[in-house]
């Protein structure tokens, strides 16, 4: 029961769910006050999980970045750690 209530409240958080499924949360968030808090915790987990999405989309975008600068241009150096930012060889 608990995995099906947790599927149907991302559902509900994803937009996803039918309104048949819309009418069941919010009945349900109506008549059980424990389901309002397992809905604000299922919240909070999508928002964590969006949020580390986006970390790993702008660090794709990075990790791109850094490699047409390479492959565009053969000196290109990276230094990572020091306090020197990125240089090309021999500057």
């Amino acid at each position: 029961m608990m995995e099906a209530a947790n599927e149907l409240l991302d559902r509900f958080l994803d937009g996803d769910a039918s309104e048949e499924d819309r009418r069941q949360v919010l009945a349900w968030l109506e008549t059980d006050a424990e389901a309002m808090k397992r809905l604000g915790d299922r919240a909070e987990l999508h928002a964590d999980l969006r949020r580390s999405l986006q970390r790993r989309h702008i660090q794709e975008q990075a990790v791109a970045s850094i490699e047409e600068s390479v492959a565009n241009d053969p000196s290109f150096r990276l230094t990572i750690g020091g306090p020197q930012e990125a240089t090309r060889r021999g500057d």
